[in-house]
């Protein structure tokens, strides 16, 4: 038994006994719901504090906190009891170890919040995080909030390979959000820590307890009772790696348990209407390729009586609906086979890296004029980086020296950055293209271009124009000082910076590198497809869902909000795209987008390529700005363009939309 019995849910009662008296027309002043926030605790007496203190520390501050000591042997107990003596919204319950699910369930049964929220031990919360999830749910009138969440790691530092939880603004029905749990890179949709949910949603489903991976468990059934979701792009949790975490620890039979959720829930979407079909479909894949993963790592003999039935009735299961995937468990079930074709496709990589090489060392007879070599181009989907490079090959192709130049992609200069050096000569020019990878945003691009500078500081480099943004980070410090010595190393290095506040600041610290202010270099594309306004219709949104956003979720809801009261078509597009793009399909598209945002009346976006497209292509746009400023700087080179307006108050731009285009 809990040392702490349910009590009476007062907050939900303070809210009907409000809506009672509104009924009978007596004014009453209902203050911010309550939230209970529950935080289930076993073994983390290190993390400890710092979790609880970002929950006190909310800007929300009708806050229930229900801190669960599941059995933990350190000093957490004490812990949550000092705190609970501290601060009145603290309750503890202190209980025998059941696992994370029975701890989540025991702060469930005395919740008394409106809202529910789950906090992991270990973790910690950005200040605004609770305020802004309900900001967004009343915003919505939704039933669920989701946000983004950051990878860090013990020290607080953002975990770079493991990328970043990062989700869209949306406003979805439970359905819609269904769907998106069969999409690749779903984790940020099942996770149950990023989530702000209404107390009934919980109060009708209960997490597994006995079970790792709980939140696959339960997450489809908390999406088929809402009747909204809204997602918000902010990061506002901070999901800590840590080594001695569950999910860390080496791969046991209990890892199977991400296996038995999956097949709860292609057993639920086969239960629903015929639109899940396709969601059945995939999430049987997803189960399927879950077991694989399961008889590889495991010791088969030692766990056949219970894997084997599994694989012959997923088996039999492929091959009843003929489905070609049936085969992938052949090939993970004999780990001779996985082997064999792992190396099999390991060689036609290198088949295909080789005829590179020749391609390149044919492009470079031992007797030649100089080259200019264009390193590391990008290969993933963000389109803005790819217009870069499209714009870089026009302006060489106009000088005349497109024939003497040398593009590499990223990843075949990785993988050969021994081979590629080797053939690369002082009197070669080096280029690396443009971008907003300059500083602290994105480290692991600055660290690529501080590299490159350094491996050819005796060629001629040049720097197509970039950003350059170093925050107030831990780090920003020791990376700013090591590139200013590497930078000053070079011998005949040009830096292009896109925007003034880029220029100056570069100037400032990086003394004596030759430093050219001037405009980003996709605005000198001049061949994007530019249709007539007779052709164009509806109004195009654009908005950034990464680091460098400032546009607050409200926003975004009332500029929908005003299109829609006023007749007015409009969708939503993003300048990343879901596949890779090389040399091969870049054009494509890239026209393919231009087409797009041609085909608007109006834009309105806080991305500096979404705006940079907008005005290539012709296309009226309301601009608003990004973390690292770039896209004011660089409305600095347009502001004259009448068809482009840059709001530096996100309260101008309801106003703006209305003079741009009237009411539809």
């Amino acid at each position: 038994m809990y040392r702490l019995q349910r009590i009476n849910s007062f907050g939900r009662e303070k809210t009907e006994l409000a809506k009672g008296l509104g009924k009978l027309n007596i004014s009453v002043e209902v203050a911010q719901p309550l939230i209970s926030v529950i935080v289930p605790i076993h073994k983390v007496e290190p993390y400890l504090r710092k979790c609880v203190d970002s929950i006190i520390n909310q800007t929300y501050q009708n806050l229930e906190i229900i801190l669960v000591d599941d059995g933990s042997p350190d000093g957490c107990g004490a812990i949550c009891d000092e705190y609970a003596e501290k601060d009145s919204r603290v309750r503890v319950i202190h209980k025998p170890n059941g696992g994370l699910s029975s701890a989540r369930n025991a702060g469930i049964d005395i919740a008394a919040g409106e809202w529910l929220g789950f906090v992991d031990s270990d973790d910690y919360c950005m200040p605004e995080m609770y305020e802004k999830l309900y900001n967004a749910a009343k915003s919505a009138d939704a039933d669920m909030v989701i946000c983004g969440y950051t990878y860090v790691d013990e020290q607080g530092l953002p975990v770079m390979n493991k990328g970043f939880g990062v989700i869209n603004d949306l406003v979805l029905t439970g359905d819609d959000a269904l769907h998106r749990l069969c999409e690749r890179g779903n984790a940020v949709w099942v996770t149950a820590f990023n989530k702000l949910y209404k107390y009934r949603l919980l109060n009708a489903v209960r997490f597994p307890e006995g079970r790792i991976h709980e939140d696959e468990f339960t997450i489809h059934h908390f999406f088929d009772k809402c009747n909204r979701v809204v997602s918000i792009s902010d990061s506002l949790y901070n999901y800590v790696q840590r080594d001695s975490s569950i999910m860390s620890r080496p791969f046991t039979i209990k890892r199977l348990d991400a296996y038995y959720a999956l097949w709860d829930r292609y057993n639920f979407f086969l239960s629903k209407e015929e639109s899940f079909t396709s969601c059945a479909t995939k999430t049987l894949r997803i189960c399927g390729g879950c077991l694989s993963h399961a008889i590889l790592n495991l010791n088969w003999r030692e766990h056949k009586d219970v894997l084997r039935p599994l694989y012959l009735k997923m088996l039999l299961l492929f091959i009843k609906k003929r489905d070609l995937r049936a085969g992938q468990l052949f090939v993970w079930r004999h780990k001779w086979m996985y082997h064999l074709l792992g190396w099999a496709w390991r060689t036609l990589k290198d088949i295909r890296n080789f005829a590179f090489y020749l391609s390149f060392l044919a492009k470079l007879p031992f007797v030649r004029k100089p080259r200019t070599f264009l390193l590391a181009t990008p290969e993933h989907g963000n389109l803005g980086d790819h217009a870069i490079v499209y714009a870089e090959k026009a302006y060489f192709r106009k000088q005349g020296k497109i024939s003497s130049l040398v593009e590499v992609r990223n990843d075949l200069w990785l993988r050969f950055t021994d081979i590629i050096a080797t053939r690369i000569k002082p009197q070669d020019t080096i280029v690396i293209d443009g971008g907003g990878n300059l500083g602290t945003l994105w480290p692991n691009e600055d660290d690529k271009i501080t590299d490159i500078i350094s491996w050819f500081k005796d060629n001629e480099i040049i720097v197509f124009p970039q950003t350059c943004y170093y925050d107030n980070s831990p780090g920003a410090k020791a990376r700013l000082e090591r590139n200013k010595e590497v930078y000053a190393a070079a011998n005949n290095l040009t830096v292009m910076l896109r925007d003034k506040a880029s220029y100056d600041f570069f100037s400032a610290n990086f003394a004596g590198v030759k430093a050219v202010l001037t405009q980003d270099i996709v605005f000198s594309v001049d061949d994007a497809p530019k249709l007539p306004a007779s052709k164009r219709n509806g109004v195009l949104l654009c908005f950034r869902a990464d680091l460098e956003k400032v546009m607050d979720f409200d926003l975004k809801q009332n500029i929908i909000r005003h299109l829609t009261a006023n007749g007015i078509a409009f969708w939503e597009t993003n300048t990343l795209i879901g596949k890779r793009v090389t040399p091969i399909n870049r054009n494509r598209e890239l026209r393919k987008k231009w087409r797009e945002f041609s085909s608007a009346r109006l834009v309105i976006t806080d991305r500096l390529h979404g705006m940079i497209f907008a005005v290539i292509t012709e296309t009226p746009c309301i601009a608003l700005d990004n973390k690292s400023g770039k896209v004011s700087g660089s409305y600095e080179f347009i502001k004259d363009l009448g068809y482009v307006r840059f709001c530096r108050e996100t309260k101008d731009v309801i106003s703006s939309i209305i003079k741009m285009m009237g009411n539809g």
